[in-house]
C-alpha cells in the first residue's frame, strides 16, 4: 500500500520517543499497546509484525524471529527469518498479551502473535496518535497521517541518531531492520540536523576562524 512507504520519502516524518511513549500510555487496549511498542522498539514492517508467530519468541534471549519478507526466497519456500532484540518491558507485555489471549480464548488456533491484518494495524496506530493530538507528521507543506511505517521510521531515526555514525552500530541497526544496503540505514542520519554537524565541525575546527553566520536578507 502507498502509505507504507510515505515516511521514507519524507525524512521529517517521524515521532519522538516521548510521543510514542505517550501513545502507549494513553492506549486503553493491551493488544494495541503491544503493537505500538513492538513497531517502535523492534523497527519491523507492519507485514512482518502481522506475520510473526508466537512460537518464534525466544524467551531466554529476549529476542524474536520475524519473517524477512523483503528477502528474496525460492518459490514455494517459507520466508527467511531474522532475529531482533526487544527490551525487557516489551517482552513482559508480550507475555501479558499471550496470557490475556488464552484467558479470553481469542483466536487460539491462529499461530500469529498479533492475529490482525495490516489495515487494522494501520487504524490502530492512527487512532492512538490522534488520541494524543498527533494528527499529522512530516513536512507541514505536505503532511500525512501517522501510520505503522512512521513507527519504523521513528525507530531508525532514534537508534541512528545515537550511533554517532559508528559503523559497527549502524551495521547492527541494518541487520535489525532488514536493510539490504547500509546506505539505506545511514540515510536516517540526515533526519537530525545535529547529526550532520557531529564530527564534521571537529574536522574543520581550528582551520578557519570561527564566525557566526548572518543572513544577508
Amino acid at each position: 500500500m502507498p502509505w507504507e512507504h510515505v515516511a521514507m520519502k519524507d525524512p521529517t516524518a517521524y515521532l519522538k520517543a516521548e510521543d510514542v511513549l505517550e501513545m502507549i500510555d494513553e492506549e486503553p487496549v493491551l493488544r494495541n499497546k503491544l503493537i505500538i511498542r513492538m513497531l517502535f522498539t523492534g523497527g519491523m514492517r507492519v507485514s512482518e509484525l502481522c506475520g510473526t508467530l508466537t512460537r518464534d519468541i525466544l524467551w531466554d534471549e529476549n529476542c524474536i524471529l520475524i519473517p524477512w519478507l523483503k528477502k528474496r526466497r525460492e518459490p514455494g519456500k517459507p520466508p527467511r527469518k531474522r532475529k531482533i532484540a526487544l527490551e525487557v518491558g516489551t517482552f513482559q507485555m508480550i507475555a501479558d498479551w499471550i496470557n490475556l489471549r488464552r484467558a479470553k480464548k481469542w483466536r487460539l488456533r491462529d499461530p500469529r502473535l498479533i492475529p490482525l491484518n495490516r489495515k487494522r494495524v494501520y487504524h490502530i496506530v492512527r487512532e492512538a496518535a490522534e488520541r494524543v493530538n498527533i494528527n499529522q507528521v512530516g513536512d507541514p507543506s505536505n503532511p500525512h497521517y501517522p501510520h505503522p511505517h512512521t513507527l519504523r521510521h521513528s525507530y531508525a531515526t532514534h537508534r541512528v541518531s545515537r550511533s554517532q555514525g559508528r559503523i559497527e552500530v549502524l551495521s547492527r541497526i541494518q541487520e535489525a531492520m532488514g536493510h539490504s544496503d547500509l546506505l539505506t540505514t545511514t540515510s536516517y542520519l540526515h533526519t537530525d540536523p545535529g547529526e550532520l554537524h557531529r564530527g564534521f565541525d571537529e574536522v574543520w575546527d581550528g582551520v578557519f576562524p570561527k564566525k557566526v553566520a548572518t543572513s544577508k536578507g
